[in-house]
């Protein structure tokens, strides 16, 4: 289809842009709370913690490629993507209150029954994000095929994207789980609770106010791997689009994970996790017309390259905030308690460390919504123009995205525990925390600070020889 032929609707942009509510908010409190959950809370070790992330991520990849076939084969009267984003988005909601509140019941038994309570219904909400997210990544190319307006739509889902991970965090803040001595049952089923019900209505408001085009001719060849897992690693376009996504979101989730570990027992200052989280986002989200306009002006391959290197080097400068600074005093695995306001925490942080946090809200936006931008591009390079087969191929995307940004959860678990994490003993009270040895809190800097930069200067590298831009696009599709 020709650009002039191609505009989008506001309507549909914003019910586009709607359904990426229930992504972002699982994924916030995902990312933010379930590595702690587990390893603060429930007590299982942060190895163990870990493996069970990538166990779970693999076990997610595996299934994506299989959720985008079957929307592809969809001949559902209410659209072959949406019939699957209304199916599963009210028990995703219930199931993300299940893996909040099943394990707290199990916390005082063997290691071994905890792992298996925790990967059980971890299991059940992976297939029922799988196949709500899957089909609903897939459904811009069945919204249009102009280049440009895929990037204005996806402007507008990050903006709701970044507003959703702000929202996961004011809340569960105002819950008290931003501080791990404030941690409880209730907290934790509140917090579930509230955000299924955000997925919920989100998620039922997406599918039914946005329309999809029909396929100019319905998919109905068998799932096949080799073309899938195989042949389609073979068009460069989309191979480098994989592996620039995967790099761009398992840096951002890698910062995500562990900020409240780096705010906690690095900084020793615990109330700064609300205004630094809410403050990335918030600005992140004001940058978001900025890079709007850049790829317009200069592409996406250069928006990308700019913001990886920007977010590259507030997380260096961040490393320059000494350790400490909250002033805790006593021995490591002492606990101690630090009476410092939100507005003290605030008076605390050094000029540096504020002008590293606004370089990474800017390099945030960029990483999360040109990497997003760049994938639907490349996939009308690998998949089949007349088939309509776009769902298989966002099922590969978010398969190398979820095995490695579950590799990237198994390594912060190691890491912590290999430089000697200490776990805070059941009973602190709010305003408390553990004395942390040197060692772990050199782990928290690499899995804070060096693991992002190593996945932001990796998407780059799998991006210096993209060769997609508007011009290319358009003649392809003709």
């Amino acid at each position: 289809m020709s650009s002039n032929t191609n505009n989008v609707k506001s309507s549909t942009k914003f019910f586009y842009a709607l359904g990426e509510l229930p992504g972002g908010y699982l994924t916030t409190v995902l990312s933010f709370f379930l590595l702690i959950y587990l390893t603060d809370w429930i007590k299982i070790t942060p190895g163990w913690a870990g493996a069970i992330l990538f166990i779970g991520f693999v076990f997610d990849g595996i299934t994506d490629p299989l959720a985008g076939y079957m929307s592809d084969r969809s001949k559902h009267k209410l659209g072959r993507r949406r019939i699957y984003m209304l199916a599963t988005i009210i028990p995703l909601g219930l199931a993300l209150v299940g893996l909040f509140t099943l394990p707290s019941l199990v916390k005082t038994l063997s290691l071994a029954a905890k792992i298996a309570v925790v990967l059980s219904i971890y299991f059940v909400y992976i297939v029922l994000y799988t196949f709500y997210t899957t089909p609903y990544f897939a459904i811009i190319n069945d919204i249009t095929d102009d280049y440009d307006q895929r990037t204005s739509m996806m402007s507008w889902r990050m903006s709701l994207s970044i507003l959703a991970v702000l929202v996961a965090v004011v809340i569960p803040d105002a819950l008290g789980l931003s501080d791990v001595q404030t941690f409880s049952d209730k907290a934790f089923f509140l917090t579930s609770v509230i955000f299924g019900g955000l997925v919920i209505i989100a998620g039922l408001a997406s599918a039914l106010g946005m329309r999809e085009r029909p396929p100019k001719e319905q998919f109905v060849s068998k799932f096949s791997f080799k073309a899938y897992f195989v042949d389609s690693w073979k068009c460069a376009p989309f191979r480098q689009a994989c592996l620039t996504y995967f790099c761009s979101f398992a840096c951002l989730a890698a910062i995500n994970t562990c900020m409240i570990y780096y705010l906690n027992y690095y900084l020793q200052l615990p109330k700064l996790f609300l205004p630094i989280a809410a403050g990335v986002m918030l600005i992140a989200i004001a940058f978001l017309p900025f890079w709007n306009f850049m790829c317009q002006k200069i592409g996406k391959k250069r928006s990308q390259i700019m913001g990886a290197v920007i977010i590259t080097v507030g997380l260096l400068m961040l490393a320059l905030v000494p350790a400490g600074i909250g002033g805790a005093v006593g021995e490591v695995g002492d606990t101690t308690t630090i009476n410092l306001s939100i507005g003290e925490s605030l008076a605390k942080f050094p000029a540096i460390g504020y002008i590293a946090t606004i370089l990474i809200s800017c390099g945030f936006s960029a990483l999360q919504m040109v990497s997003s931008a760049i994938v639907p591009d490349a996939i009308n390079f690998s998949a089949d123009k007349e088939k309509k087969n776009e769902g298989s191929y966002y099922g590969i995307v978010t398969l190398v995205f979820k095995i490695g940004t579950g590799l990237a959860s198994f390594i912060i678990g190691l890491i912590l525990e290999f430089t000697g994490y200490l776990e805070p003993p059941i009973g602190m009270v709010e305003g408390q925390i553990i004395i942390q040895p040197h060692s772990a809190q050199v782990g928290i800097l690499l899995v804070f600070i060096a693991l992002p930069c190593l996945l932001a200067i990796l998407s780059v590298v799998f991006l210096l020889n993209y060769k997609v831009d508007r011009e290319k696009l358009q003649e392809h599709m003709q």
